[in-house]
């Protein structure tokens, strides 16, 4: 077979190559550049394609796709955080669980290790974060905190429970981007796979399987998916 044939079979098996099993090269992720899909974090930055192959390799190390990888990972300025809502699916993936008490002052996110001996889960702890830590940390008086305070508190919440309970499963990402003073980040809705408890006047009623939907956060009601 002549050299020019060998080449266009080998160009031709490329073209035909599941998108799958196709290597995240720095072509690659040049070409990912020019679509929207890439945040703008990268767009903006001279080494945006540098920053998202760093990003990969972390995800790669937390079992995370690199497209996944490049969207939720925020590596900015020597820091590192991750989405509320990734790291809450890292917990699940890794086959344990949290569970969201919401109260009118203040939220408390609760740790669940599956024991890998009887596969059960079991209550490791929990972290409160509540109106009066937001003002001690000067946090009280961010539009955010405003807004939507219920949801602010969550992810506090569940970050401290992470870096404590699931530092394997969040591999050195324990914070959220404003933890960081990352605050151009969208406010996250509670994922829909965690279970929540709303405290209403100091009776607790669960909501299995229940979404919080932002607009409804103002007033911080969880409604559930229909």
């Amino acid at each position: 077979m002549a050299e020019n044939e060998l080449a266009t079979t080998g160009q031709s098996d490329k073209m035909s190559m599941p998108l799958t099993d196709a290597p995240i090269t720095m072509k690659t992720l040049q070409t990912l550049m020019a679509t929207p899909t890439v945040p703008s974090r990268y767009k903006n930055s001279e080494t945006g394609v540098q920053d998202m192959y760093a990003a990969v390799l972390h995800g790669q190390e937390m079992g995370l796709g690199p497209m996944e990888a490049i969207d939720k990972l925020i590596l900015i300025d020597g820091s590192k955080s991750m989405y509320g809502t990734t790291m809450c699916a890292q917990i699940w993936r890794h086959g344990h669980a949290i569970k969201i008490v919401i109260e009118d002052k203040g939220v408390t996110a609760i740790a669940f290790r599956r024991d890998p001996y009887t596969h059960e889960l079991v209550e490791m702890g929990e972290w409160t974060f509540t109106q009066e830590d937001a003002k001690a940390a000067y946090l009280e008086k961010k539009d955010t905190y405003d807004e939507y305070p219920k949801l602010m508190y969550t992810w506090r919440a569940v970050s401290a429970l992470a870096r404590i309970y699931f530092p394997d499963c969040v591999a050195g990402f324990g914070y959220v981007p404003e933890e960081v003073g990352l605050d151009d980040f969208p406010v996250e809705p509670i994922p829909e796979f965690v279970p929540i408890v709303i405290d209403e006047d100091g009776s607790k009623m669960e909501v299995e399987q229940a979404s919080a939907v932002v607009e409804e956060v103002l007033g911080a009601e969880v409604v559930m998916d229909k």
